[in-house]
């Protein structure tokens, strides 16, 4: 953050598009993996990343 602060045992889901790149940094033991996402506007740079686990799973409109 840009104020200096780190935040913790911050909860959120959101749904990605499928074409968003997202490299596997540490593979955990369920299955998930820690990434980085950057803005659309720094993807060629992946500046300023945030690190986030991601977990996925097939939403009800591909798993038919």
């Amino acid at each position: 953050m840009s104020d200096g602060r780190v935040l913790r045992q911050l909860n959120l889901l959101w749904r990605v598009k499928s074409d968003a790149v997202l490299p596997v940094r540490a593979q955990l033991g369920d299955g998930s993996y820690l990434s980085e996402i950057v803005a659309a506007r720094a993807k060629n740079r992946r500046a300023d990343p945030i690190r986030v686990r991601v977990i996925e799973y097939p939403s009800a409109a591909t798993a038919a």
